[in-house]
């Protein structure tokens, strides 16, 4: 049964896991709860927490383990240090309340001017059984200060971004449409999309990793970059 896509990450995450050919692109994902937090945060030091259900970053959250039972949250561009673990334990379950949250690996996103940036890739296809193709893609450049690019400074060619950046080694941008293709193409498998917004992140290594997808993508963005050809094409798509 095809449904209407929801805003879960966490639902998201469990489809595209389903996929062999995605796993090696997904990073660690767990529902937050006590249990999973301590297990996460001992494992990979730093770690993203945020709502299942949520967009443009609200409520995104990073937590880092620092040494001697020591821990930052960093949260929009507020930075806290707490002692002992029940005192950050306490503190994370205050600021979430009810809403349900999962906690993710972090990925150690590559910068630009010393700031993290990632790719937004909008794949769509003209009908229902149509192929995906890539219609557009702009990388994101967070504002000075924060870790999100949700609220981005700067919105630029993903070419431009990457020579730019402290990237090693620079990643081909046919995988990168590849890997946004096939996100599209496991969620069609439970949902009725012909648009969506796949979040690339890549760290300094050249590594790829799935942020999350987006069943309903901004087109704005497209309309800061100089050139409006992709513009054209994504709303070309939308209308047939």
């Amino acid at each position: 049964m095809i449904r209407k896509p929801i805003r879960d990450k966490w639902r998201s995450y469990g489809i595209m896991k389903g996929s062999a050919n995605l796993v090696p692109y997904l990073p660690d994902t767990k529902v937050l709860e006590k249990t999973s937090f301590w297990s996460m945060i001992n494992r990979y030091i730093k770690v993203i927490l945020k709502p299942r259900v949520g967009k443009s970053g609200y409520g995104v959250m990073q937590v880092s383990k620092i040494k001697n039972d020591r821990f930052e949250i960093y949260s929009e561009k507020i930075r806290k240090t707490f002692h002992g673990r029940d005192q950050i334990y306490r503190y994370i379950t205050r600021k979430i309340g009810s809403r349900a949250y999962i906690i993710q690996q972090r990925i150690p996103l590559a910068t630009v001017d010393k700031t993290p940036f990632d790719i937004r890739v909008m794949v769509q296809r003209q009908n229902y059984k149509a192929p995906w193709e890539v219609t557009g893609k702009f990388a994101k450049i967070a504002q000075k200060g924060y870790f999100v690019t949700n609220a981005a400074r700067g919105i630029v060619l993903v070419e431009t971004a990457m020579k730019r950046s402290s990237l090693k080694k620079t990643p081909k941008v046919s995988k990168i449409n590849s890997i946004a293709k096939l996100v599209a193409k496991k969620l069609d498998n439970f949902y009725k999309i012909r648009t969506l917004g796949v979040d690339i992140g890549i760290d300094k290594k050249g590594n790829i990793g799935v942020i999350e997808a987006n069943f309903y993508p901004s087109v704005s963005p497209f309309l800061r970059l100089s050139d409006k050809s992709m513009y054209r094409k994504i709303m070309l798509f939308k209308k047939r």
